[in-house]
C-alpha cells in the first residue's frame, strides 16, 4: 500500500530559449482540476504577447490518479506529453506545470518544441522544492462538547490533520488521517461513548 507522494509546496519557475522564442515555465501546486483552470486563465491574463501556454498536470496517487497533456495548438505530442513526462521523471503529483511560450519568429519543428518544453519543464521543476506527503482520508465526527479533550488527546497521538471544526453542544469535525493508521484510529474513535462517525 502506497503511503505517502512527491508534490511540492510552493510555486517555481524555470526558462529555456531556442532561436529567439522563450519559453517559461511554471510548476504549481493543485489538488483539483478546478485549481489547474484557475492557474491556466491567470497565466494567459498575466502573459501578454504569449502565443501558447502549454501544460501537463497529475492529481492523485494510484487508480485515483488523473492527469492530462495539453499542446494547446502547437503540433500534437510536441509539449504536453513532454511537460508530462517531467512529472513521471521527478515522480510528483498534485502538481500542475504550464509553459509560456513567446515566438521568437523562427519554427522549432516538432522535434524542436519536445525538446523546448521537455528542458522548460525540467528547469521549473529543478528549482522547486520537492516534499514528501502522507495519503490521508477524510473521517467526519460528531461527538458532545464534553469530549473535546479526548478527541484533541487522539489527534496529537496519531498528528491527524483538523479540516474543519464546528463547535457547539454537539460539535461536528473533520479530521484527516494518514492511510495507513485509519482503521486503527476509526476503532479508537468507536470506542469512545458519544462519539458518532459520519458516512
Amino acid at each position: 500500500m502506497m503511503i505517502d507522494f512527491n508534490t511540492i509546496d510552493v510555486p517555481s519557475k524555470g526558462e529555456y530559449k531556442e532561436k529567439g522564442s522563450r519559453f517559461v515555465a511554471y510548476a504549481y501546486p493543485v489538488d483539483t482540476e478546478l485549481a489547474v483552470k484557475e492557474v491556466l486563465k491567470n497565466l494567459w491574463d498575466t502573459n501578454t504577447g504569449a502565443c501558447h501556454v502549454c501544460y501537463a498536470y497529475r492529481i492523485g496517487v494510484g487508480v485515483n490518479e488523473t492527469y492530462r497533456a495539453n499542446d494547446d495548438g502547437e503540433p500534437s505530442g510536441s509539449a504536453g506529453k513532454p511537460i508530462y513526462g517531467q512529472l513521471l521523471s521527478f515522480d510528483v503529483t498534485n502538481v500542475l506545470v504550464a509553459v509560456v511560450r513567446f515566438y521568437g519568429g523562427t519554427k522549432l519543428g516538432v522535434g524542436g518544441l519536445m525538446s523546448a518544453y521537455k528542458i522548460a519543464a525540467k528547469e521549473s521543476l529543478s528549482k522547486a522544492s520537492i516534499k514528501k506527503k502522507k495519503i490521508t482520508k477524510v473521517i467526519s465526527i460528531s461527538f458532545g462538547y464534553d469530549l473535546t479533550s479526548n478527541i484533541n488527546r487522539i489527534i496529537n497521538q496519531y498528528e491527524l490533520i483538523v479540516n474543519d471544526q464546528i463547535f457547539d453542544a454537539e460539535c461536528k469535525w473533520e479530521l484527516q488521517i494518514a492511510i495507513n493508521q485509519y482503521k486503527e484510529v476509526e476503532e479508537v474513535l468507536k470506542q469512545i461513548q458519544g462519539v458518532t462517525i459520519n458516512r
